[in-house]
């Protein structure tokens, strides 16, 4: 019994020390003889003495101060406060890590130091509007994607994005996404999954941001390793900010002063020559995606692409659209604040023409357009010819596949480059412009995708007719609803099935028009799908087609009227 309770007073004694002691915290033997008085377990001055030294030959970092008292601290332990404090921070500062973890976090790296060190620590963390999540999967997610890994399995899961609204959304209509883990990495402040996935273009390699997965899970199925030769660091390097892109060579001209940001971003070995006195040369292989791009354009002019050209010409396009939008927007918000003035001025003074942007008499004129969509009847579809366009629709079926494989292979590739989604696209929407137009839409393509969230139609129309001088409503719209499937497509029986039609004299006025007249349909829609006629033609299109009833409600009523012509 005595020798039971001689090793619980060396195990308390111990626990003492590591909790509550350091160099500036000692304790006197006296105190851990007083810490003993009530307990069963007892202690003096001589045991107490010998424990110390037991747990010294045993290798605890105990000091013993020879001053009046003796008195005892832990030394040293597995992590030095430094250590723990940049854990401490990592930590709080992480954009990855909810509030809740966090703190849970924080309380567990405060026990690796003593109290009054983690009381200092805590008390010194400042950390300036840091962005939590609200994912609490992520952790289980993190665990089923390392156990996936040891064990050589796939995984299944859903993704999600977000709304305008802030409204999670699952993508790819809730369906599960597979992939084989191949390894995790925290890159700009996120943690990816990396993995091969059979739906991604070769090399079949793609990532995932791990705290906007959820409902994670081992599969039965058998991981799929990558090719020989692929290495997770250089994917990594390439892969800027985990930007998925075409992997490209690309020799950039830098200001000398820029060797640090060169090497800090690829290392000390990536290669580079002097290119004259105030400029060196770099060969870097990166994924060609507009984060490399964003990357460059922070270091204004001091580091330039000089090839390829096809690299350099495309980040000279992205930056004359940067502009282009701005001036885009400036006059787009002009162009509607002075028509709402002109509008109310026109109506209280009706001999007066104010208007200088959109023609003659665009008030007439908007006015029509108004008057034509509100009063285009909710009810223009005859439940019999809504039963005939969705059996001509089963004889066209392979019609909506193609659709559906648009929309599915526009989010994977690189639209600007990828020859096989134009070809498809092209022939689907029969784009039938020559090969210069088609490969500056495509481009424009590939840019509005990457800004999906401010994509609008009145900027693509813009673009277009800058390039080309026409107004290109039609492929406007069938540019931003694969882009955005929420929004509807203008095309000639779209018009006609609800009795409408673009007006004015000239080009600008048709173009302001147009606007106009889109943003009328868009209010068409939108009324019409709150009607039970709306849900009830969804209703028949789903039933039809059950496989495609993941397309959102306005692409259904689209098809419907696109066969109701």
């Amino acid at each position: 019994m005595g020798s039971q309770k001689n090793k619980q007073r060396i195990l308390r004694i111990l626990k003492y020390l590591y909790s509550f002691t350091d160099e500036q915290h000692p304790v006197t033997n006296q105190d851990l003889v007083a810490m003993f008085a009530d307990e069963v377990t007892s202690g003096n001055r001589k045991t107490i003495k010998n424990d110390i030294e037991v747990l010294t030959e045993a290798g605890f970092d105990v000091i013993t101060s020879k001053q009046y008292r003796n008195s005892y601290y832990m030394a040293s332990r597995i992590f030095e406060v430094p250590e723990v404090k940049m854990l401490i921070d990592s930590v709080a500062a992480s954009r990855f890590i909810t509030k809740e973890k966090s703190d849970s976090l924080i309380g567990k790296l405060s026990k690796l130091v003593s109290k009054p060190q983690a009381e200092t620590l805590v008390r010194h963390m400042y950390t300036a509007n840091v962005l939590k999540p609200n994912n609490e999967q992520i952790y289980y997610a993190i665990d089923v994607i390392t156990d996936a890994i040891n064990a050589g399995r796939q995984i299944r899961f859903q993704y999600y994005d977000y709304l305008p609204t802030k409204e999670k959304i699952l993508k790819n209509n809730g369906e599960n996404y597979y992939l084989s883990p191949i390894a995790m990495v925290w890159d700009d402040n996120h943690y990816y999954v990396i993995g091969h996935s059979e739906k991604h273009p070769e090399p079949f390699i793609i990532n995932f941001r791990i705290d906007r997965i959820c409902h994670a899970e081992i599969t039965e199925e058998p991981s799929i390793l990558p090719e020989d030769g692929f290495s997770v660091e250089e994917y990594v390097n390439r892969q800027f900010r985990m930007n998925v892109g075409e992997a490209v060579e690309v020799i950039l001209e830098c200001k000398n002063e820029r060797m640090r940001s060169v090497i800090d971003h690829f290392g000390e070995d990536v290669e580079t020559w002097i290119a004259d006195d105030e400029h060196f040369r770099v060969r870097v292989h990166v994924a060609d995606s507009p984060t490399f791009y964003s990357w460059i354009f922070g270091f204004v002019g001091d580091i330039r692409i000089v090839g390829p050209e096809a690299v350099a010409n495309k980040y000279q396009d992205m930056l004359m659209m940067g502009l282009q939008k701005e001036t885009f927007a400036e006059y787009y918000y002009q162009m509607n604040q002075q028509l709402l003035e002109d509008i109310n001025v026109a109506e209280d003074n009706p001999d007066e023409n104010p208007f200088h942007i959109v023609g003659d008499n665009p008030l007439k004129q908007i006015k029509e357009v108004k008057d034509e969509t509100k009063n285009a009847d909710k009810s223009v579809f005859n439940q019999n010819d809504v039963k005939k366009a969705i059996r001509l629709l089963e004889q066209r079926k392979a019609s909506i596949a193609r659709y559906y494989d648009l929309l599915q292979s526009s989010t994977a590739v690189n639209i600007a480059e990828d020859l096989s989604f134009q070809k498809a696209f092209t022939a689907f929407y029969r784009l039938r412009r020559d090969k210069n137009w088609r490969a500056y839409y495509f481009n424009l393509f590939e840019c509005m995708k990457n800004r999906k969230e401010d994509a609008s139609f009145g900027e693509i129309q813009l673009r277009l007719f800058q390039k080309c001088g026409q107004i290109e409503s039609s492929f406007s719209s069938k540019m931003l609803a694969t882009i955005n499937p929420d929004m509807p497509i203008w095309d000639s029986y779209v018009l006609k099935n609800l009795g409408l039609k673009l007006r004015g004299k000239n080009k600008e006025e048709r173009f302001s028009m147009a606007v106009v007249l889109y943003d009328n349909i868009c209010s068409w829609y939108r009324d019409f799908l709150k009607t039970d006629e709306a849900k009830e033609m969804i209703g028949m299109f789903d039933q039809a087609f059950p496989e495609y009833s993941n397309l959102t409600e306005i692409k259904k009523i689209d098809f419907i009227i696109w066969a109701l012509r």
